[in-house]
């Protein structure tokens, strides 16, 4: 029989005191000191001045083992309340009101403003306090194919750790844990639960941990979410070399997982909170010591001490906790975050106009402020045309059009369509089943009961009988020539071809997601239809739509924008969570709405509500280009502060957009989406803007750049050594221009040759707000571990002797100042 263990002794016998004393002994705990605590008296984890390793040592003691397995951070018994409620700091509801609505991060990211970033952390945390935890998310934007762009900084490591740091440290200083997402690399949403991402130890150091090291050591964020994917040939979730970097960075709290493939191996390797009734079975079969849940509930305990929580009172469940104050700031952001691509001839602001045409549906109440899986209620939104409309005064004629049918599910296609299913994972061989469909629609015509037993085609019922697939084919006679537009909704795998030309893709989505897309056709020559499916999991869900040219919309459109002094055509993008974009191009008929203003008023601009970059074949048309991101709440009210001047642009790029699908890194197969099992991340170090100044690419717009209604001068480059190897830049920013504006100084780093780095990295910014005519000086300061480059051979930090230059500029493009100095 096996000893048990004193772990399993105190969880069996909680109040067990030590020889003739009412004091109960300290867990022991590997790598785990109790010198300094204690534990005498009532309740001693209350006193505030002990250490949170003693106080959750104290508690720990305390706890049985029921309660140690199913500890989620509230404990009444103890007299530990956490969360709105005392529910433990839970996630509020999906459907939560009564909340701010942020622009995501890409937003936020893009003001380049340090102090914003805290100021919104402390709101979060503010409006957190009643309603749960709040999860930062921190992955590298390695591709514009990511579905999640928007919810993280970027695609630089520097600047994501600059933002993400003060708005940990606002977050928890409010008494809430912020839980960043997701560790390491989840960079793609296809196949994100199966791939193994095979990363360079320099890259994996250098871009994808640096600012995941930086929110540990410098905010000492509470937990941090395990990422579904595999990295160097282990998941994320039990990756014991990831994590055990992780805990060597000085992380004290808790790894939440996501679904993991073997929970032993997960908990072995150090991650935190998987199912209780999973923890308890392997204990209980001896796969996991009994000190494993010893070791989860102090992980847990430890940030809860530490920031606080269960020493402020517990905030009432449900309250509405945005404030005037809150929504100030989000629209600050919103404004801030909003970068000014393009201006030609001043058009903007907008200035002595007299009529003005909005157009576009993405102007009205559908339009995208949020990623599709935020699902987070706006009270009040701020509808841009009805903002515009408000600002512009009765001295402006304001017209609006949609001119097209939106990013929704187009009207159902009915055809006489033949359907053929497969008992395989993809349409070929013989079918099983042969029949006409009237609509591509598996709800009205669900797949037959050979392959999904009746009421099996919904999520989580019956599970498939066998692998299948289907195909429906068709023949499409358009009646008048134009646009055919066409949406395809559902989740799994998806293809609709037109003449054997891919025009709509849903790949590996498991929820039901709708992409639309487009094509030119003359009438009267047939064309075949042909759409391929293949479910994901265990539900089944598909349906084709599909809306012919308009004519009258087409003119509608010219005449609207001609009439105009200035049109202003809004355009966005429905992405998030299991949507990957596979293309650079606006869907459905965006790019020709475009097309046809730009065609009939040369003074148009284009508002853009995307998470990332766009192809734009229209840019030499059009006048005036502004990336607006998904700025939440105050869409409307924002961007009319922006067209009409009473905010001046200051937003700055945080991705690079390349001309097209073949610029920058990860454009092969292998390197994304992978097959399936691999993704090679074979560009190592050179992830966005560092590409493309490796490989002399030019792309559409690069890596910083935003332009202003005023200019900028630079000037008086002077870079000073100090005793301690720091070297501090300093240069004089002046506001040549007639508006108060504000600028951000970049400071770029090119290392030594010998380095093996790429041609200039960020190193440094600032935001710097200037009256017209008034100078100020910026410093920034580099120091010996910014310089620092990750030796693969000792596994190991290192600084390089050499010649290292300085740029100082407006983007990673826009280089207004040069120095250099030397380290030896």
């Amino acid at each position: 029989m096996k000893k048990p263990t004193a772990a399993l002794l105190l969880a069996a016998c909680p109040i067990l005191g030590i020889a003739g004393s009412d004091t109960p002994a300290l867990p022991s705990l590997p790598g785990v000191s109790s010198a300094g605590c204690h534990p005498a008296g009532e309740k001693p984890w209350t006193d505030a001045g002990q250490t949170p390793v003693c106080r959750a040592l104290e508690v720990l003691a305390q706890m049985t083992y029921e309660e140690k397995l199913n500890f989620r951070g509230a404990l009444p018994r103890l007299g530990l309340y956490a969360g709105p409620g005392g529910r433990g700091g839970q996630a509020p509801p999906p459907r939560t009101s009564g909340i701010t609505v942020f622009p995501h991060q890409h937003v936020l990211a893009s003001t380049w403003d340090k102090s914003l970033a805290e100021r919104v952390g402390q709101a979060m945390g503010e409006e957190f306090s009643g309603l749960g935890t709040a999860f930062p998310m921190i992955n590298i934007n390695r591709t514009w194919h990511w579905g999640r762009t928007a919810d993280t900084f970027g695609e630089d490591p520097f600047l994501t750790a600059e933002m993400v740091v003060p708005e940990i440290g606002a977050i928890q200083g409010r008494h809430v844990l912020s839980i960043l997402k997701h560790y390491v690399a989840n960079d793609q949403e296809i196949d994100r639960r199966t791939v193994d991402e095979r990363i360079p130890e320099r890259a994996l150091h250098e871009i994808y941990l640096y600012a995941w090291q930086q929110a540990v050591e410098r905010a000492r964020v509470a937990g941090v979410f395990c990422a579904y994917n595999a990295v160097n040939g282990a998941f994320s979730c039990a990756n014991k070399e990831l994590l055990d970097t992780l805990r060597g960075w000085g992380f004290d709290g808790f790894v939440f997982p996501e679904p993991v493939n073997d929970p032993v191996a997960a908990v072995k390797a150090g991650t935190d909170l998987l199912a209780p009734n999973v923890i308890d079975a392997s204990v209980k079969t001896g796969k996991l010591d009994a000190s494993a849940v010893d070791l989860i509930a102090f992980r847990l305990l430890v940030p809860y001490f530490r920031i606080g929580v269960y020493d402020v009172p517990v905030a009432p469940m449900g309250v509405k906790v945005s404030t005037p104050e809150h929504r100030k700031i989000a629209e600050e952001v919103a404004e801030q975050g909003a970068v000014l691509l393009k201006n030609k001839d001043s058009v903007l602001p907008l200035t002595n106009i007299r009529k003005l045409a909005i157009i576009g549906d993405d102007a009205g109440k559908n339009a995208s402020v949020q990623m599709t899986s935020s699902n987070v209620p706006i009270e009040n939104p701020s509808v841009p045309v009805d903002a515009i409309t408000a600002r512009a005064g009765t001295a402006v004629k304001v017209n609006y059009l949609a001119g097209t049918a939106g990013l929704g599910a187009l009207p159902e296609m009915q055809a006489d369509f033949t359907a053929a299913f497969y008992a395989s994972a993809e349409p070929s061989g013989a079918a099983v089943v042969t029949r006409s469909d009237a609509a591509v629609d598996l709800a009205k015509f669900p797949p037959p009961v050979q392959l999904v037993p009746a009421g099996g085609r919904g999520r989580g019922v019956a599970a498939p009988r066998v692998p299948w697939s289907a195909r429906w084919t068709a023949i499409l006679t358009p009646s008048v020539a134009g646009r055919y537009r066409f949406s395809l909704t559902g989740s799994g795998t998806a293809q609709l071809y037109l003449d054997g030309k891919p025009v709509a893709t849903v790949v590996k989505s498991d929820i039901a997601i709708t992409v639309t897309g487009g094509v030119d056709l003359p009438a009267g020559k047939p064309v075949e239809i042909k759409l391929e499916y293949m479910p994901q999991g265990r539900g089944s869900n598909l349906r084709l739509g599909m809306q012919p040219p308009d004519p009258e919309t087409v003119a509608a459109l010219q005449k609207t924008a001609k009439e105009a002094d200035v049109a202003v055509v809004f355009a966005g993008e429905r992405a998030g969570e299991s949507m990957d974009r596979w293309s650079l191009t606006l869907p459905g008929d965006l790019d020709n709405v475009i097309e046809t203003v730009a065609g009939a008023n040369p003074r148009t601009v284009v508002v853009l509500n995307t998470a990332g970059a766009v192809a734009m074949p229209w840019i030499d048309k059009v006048a005036a280009v502004i990336w607006a991101g998904h700025p939440g709440a105050f869409d409307g009210s924002s961007i009319a502060a922006l067209l009409f001047g009473d905010a001046n642009p200051s937003g700055k790029l945080v991705m690079t957009f390349p001309v097209n699908e073949r610029q920058g890194p990860a454009t092969k197969p292998d390197e994304y989406p992978g097959d399936g099992k691999i993704v090679n991340f074979d560009e190592g170090l050179f992830v966005g803007y560092r590409w493309y100044d490796a490989k002399n690419q030019t792309p559409l717009f690069p890596f910083g750049h935003g332009l202003s209604y005023t200019t900028f001068r630079y000037s008086d480059l002077k870079l000073e050594r100090g005793p301690d190897g720091q070297t501090t830049v300093r240069a004089k920013i002046t506001n040549n221009g007639a508006r108060e504006g504000a600028e951000v100084v970049q400071l770029y780093v090119g290392h030594p040759a010998a380095a093996g780095e790429p041609p200039k990295q960020l190193k440094g910014f600032e935001k710097v707000r200037l009256k017209p005519g008034e100078s100020k000086t910026v410093s920034m300061a580099l120091n010996r571990s910014t310089l620092s480059v990750w030796d693969e051979s000792a596994h190991g930090w290192k600084i390089v002797p050499g010649a290292y230059t300085v740029s100082v500029g407006s983007s990673s493009r826009d280089i207004r100042l040069k120095g250099s100095f030397t380290l030896r």
